[in-house]
């Protein structure tokens, strides 16, 4: 079961009728890897609450069409659906077009269907309805799902309206629940929901939808996504040592798939709890994280900083990115004035803006 999920409208928060579909689908045992259509963290992780996995990415902008199929075949390899989620274009000289919103979308979800030939299943905001008015639904929706809808009168209501005159199917609708709302409104950035709010969803959903004909839409007969698969290069594996803890955390991860699949080793070690690197490492990776939060105790350990000026003077390579390379400078300096001594191996101090953003 293969599906791209996402809506057309702006400014409209799909993640309630999003984790609700993915706890109505775990409810019936389909184990559900979710892809997000574009190559950033997102701001509210409820696929790892609601399946256990986390995202991963694909992109257009970024990505080949070989290399997006290649990650989507790879990544949904071991479940039983997936869902690539996120933006569908709006129909052009629409109502909901926001030329600000078009000139940043960077990955395209409809690209990515028509790469990975999915199905869509668009989400459709119910108060932003009015009589006689359609809402942007992309033309080649496989099906929609009405969110936020004031009750079954007003479901069934829309449901004809939108069928009779789109000839979509509508294969279900979740109510508004304004308590449950608000709490998702209220999440943080980076917070993740709480699980029994995720269930809660799943369950106002599952009275009010028509899985059988969602399976149905889903596994049309259509081409298997086919892909070169990733070949290793070298007759010995590449060893990656990654950089994993509290303060180094935030990892795609499309890149150690990848890794993964060209044959490489991946090894983990911690900057804030170590003191040596994995002595066979080719390449030290360090991913983004909260290192401002941490920089006391990156600073403190020593004996991980020397192993890392070693590990170069002796050759070592290194891959740092956003607050991993923070940490390979000589100097962090902290929006609240304190200076931390980092690992030195780039001639530089860095020092986070105000509006520095600990992930």
């Amino acid at each position: 079961m293969q599906m791209a999920v996402g809506t057309a409208q702006t400014n409209v928060d799909h993640r309630p009728l999003f984790w609700a579909l993915l706890a109505a689908l775990e409810q019936r045992n389909l184990h559900t890897q979710v892809f997000y259509s574009r190559s950033h963290f997102v701001c509210s992780n409820g696929a790892i609450v609601v399946t256990g996995q986390d995202y991963r990415h694909l992109d257009s902008w970024l990505m080949s069409r070989e290399l997006c199929r290649q990650l989507f075949a790879f990544g949904s390899r071991a479940c039983d659906a997936a869902i690539v989620e996120g933006q569908f274009a709006p129909p052009p000289n629409g109502p909901d077009v926001d030329e600000s919103h078009e000139a940043n979308r960077g990955g395209d979800l409809d690209q990515l269907c028509e790469w990975l030939e999915l199905p869509k299943l668009a989400i459709v905001d119910a108060t932003r309805l009015h009589s006689c008015c359609l809402p942007p639904i992309p033309s080649d929706a496989a099906a929609l799902l009405l969110d936020n809808v004031a009750d079954e009168d007003e479901a069934r209501r829309q449901t004809a309206t939108i069928q009779a005159l789109t000839g979509k199917p509508v294969l279900g609708w979740l109510p508004q629940l304004s308590v449950a709302r608000d709490a998702v409104a209220k999440l943080n950035v980076g917070q993740r929901p709480d699980a029994e709010l995720c269930r809660y969803l799943g369950e106002q959903l599952a009275s009010r939808w028509k899985p059988c004909d969602l399976r149905r839409i889903t596994l049309q007969p259509r081409r298997a996504v086919e892909a070169t698969p990733m070949a290793a290069n070298r007759q010995r594996p590449l060893c990656v040592a990654v950089a994993f803890d509290d303060a180094f955390q935030c990892y795609f991860q499309d890149s150690f798939d990848m890794l993964e699949a060209m044959g490489a080793t991946l090894r983990d070690f911690s900057p804030l709890r170590g003191d040596v690197l994995p002595c066979e490492a080719d390449i030290v990776y360090f991913g983004c994280g909260p290192v401002a939060r941490h920089a006391y105790r990156l600073a403190r350990n020593c004996c991980m900083r020397e192993a890392i000026r070693r590990y170069v003077q002796q050759g070592g390579r290194i891959y740092a990115e956003c607050g991993g390379l923070a940490y390979l400078g000589k100097q962090l300096q902290l929006p609240s004035g304190g200076h931390y001594p980092m690992a030195g191996i780039l001639p530089i101090s860095v020092k986070l803006a105000e509006t520095w953003r600990d992930f």
